[in-house]
């Protein structure tokens, strides 16, 4: 939490919220702010007080909400209250995840064009289960290109199913006839779409630890997918993540054609790793913290995209996924590289005892030190401690 905000930051971050509003992501189900008898929510103040006390957002991901938010500010003497109404009915929102085939429709142009869309109900025992501000997950399917097919937009549901016809400026949209056709459908507003930016391959999917469960992986011929409560928390925590860019990640074939083939295999991996690692990789963490995540180093010429999983022991996806990720400064990069350092479950550092305390001065190291992570950091990091950390 940063110290340095006080009672006026947060008043000009209120001020801020406002004239600008709360993305949906941000809003709280739990607790909130009470300034003016207006509503805001704690983690969210702290986040953009942040801008006026030392320049930038402050990063969700580096404190926690609830006790330590709530404390900070009631010592600032702001009031916080228990959203019991919001947190009842939150228990009854569903998630969903709702697929288009962009053979058949421009499901692309259809969502970016449109604030209010309208959206097929093809699993019809789904009628009386759908309620006003469900979770709607958009889903383009491969579409017969492999590997283009994943989440792109999040909407909310704002419209009871019902039979429609389309009007005619849909036929704009559609590949086929069907738009002249009556269908059961459900009306959406569209909160946020992640076309390059963001995107959530079906592929990364496949692989990831919890995600690989979602229907949709298994069962691809629906239209319509009602999520059980852990997947769909595990999705919003994704989707809140997400940062790889179709447009800057480059795949391995793209970037081994760059490549002199006659060069060793050694420098091969190596030219690889830093033409990632410096691009789209060191990007998308960028994205998510601007500093070494151990010493606080903000220069970004000094920044290293270190891989916490090797990349000679990662899949394709895990190479570019960026909670296999950590920035780091020159030296604590090296020191994670081979093992000398690593964190447990809760990111507190544990340091090789190899090393003596002159050494440890040196490099910036103590026991002090930690780092906060996602579940799916957690997942890497526990495959580093177990393969790669040396503590003695």
């Amino acid at each position: 939490m940063p110290k340095d905000i006080n009672k006026g930051h947060v008043i000009e971050a209120i001020q801020k919220i406002d004239r600008e509003g709360v993305p949906e992501r941000r809003k709280s189900t739990r607790y909130s702010l009470v300034y003016n008898n207006k509503h805001y929510p704690p983690k969210y103040v702290i986040s953009i007080a942040n801008i006026f006390a030392n320049g930038e957002e402050y990063s969700s991901s580096k404190f926690s909400g609830g006790d330590e938010t709530n404390k900070f500010l009631e010592d600032l003497g702001f009031k916080i209250v228990a959203n019991e109404l919001e947190r009842d009915s939150e228990e009854y929102i569903d998630t969903w995840i709702f697929q288009g085939n962009p053979r058949v429709f421009d499901v692309d142009n259809y969502i970016k064009n449109h604030k209010f869309i309208w959206w097929s109900l093809r699993q019809e025992h789904f009628v009386d289960k759908i309620k006003i501000d469900d979770k709607v997950f958009l889903w383009r399917s491969d579409g017969g290109q492999r590997g283009s097919g994943g989440i792109l937009a999040k909407a909310r549901v704002v419209g009871l199913p019902q039979e429609r016809t389309n009007d005619e400026n849909a036929k704009d949209y559609w590949h086929t006839d069907d738009w002249e056709n009556p269908y059961l459908s459900v009306k959406l507003e569209v909160l946020e779409v992640k076309l390059k930016e963001g995107f959530i391959n079906r592929l990364s999917l496949l692989e990831h630890p919890i995600l690989k469960d979602l229907l949709i992986l298994r069962l691809r011929q629906q239209t319509n997918y009602l999520l059980p409560q852990e997947l769909a928390i595990e999705l919003q925590k994704l989707w809140d993540l997400s940062y790889n860019t179709t447009e800057d990640v480059l795949d391995s074939n793209d970037i081994e054609n760059i490549i002199d083939s006659e060069i060793i295999e050694t420098e091969r991996e190596q030219v690889i790793k830093s033409r990632i690692g410096q691009s789209a990789f060191k990007k998308a963490l960028l994205k998510i913290e601007k500093k070494c995540s151990i010493c606080g180093v903000t220069d970004e010429r000094f920044l290293i995209a270190s891989h916490i999983k090797p990349w000679s022991q990662s899949n394709n996806r895990e190479r570019l996924d960026v909670n296999n990720g950590l920035l780091l400064c020159p030296n604590h990069d090296s020191l994670f590289d081979k093992g000398y350092i690593c964190f447990d479950g809760d990111g507190t550092i544990l340091i090789s005892d190899s090393l003596d305390e002159a050494t440890k001065v040196f490099l910036n190291i103590n026991e002090t030190r930690n780092i906060k992570m996602n579940e799916i950091q957690q997942q890497y990091i526990k495959w580093h401690r177990k393969n790669i950390f040396k503590s003695f």
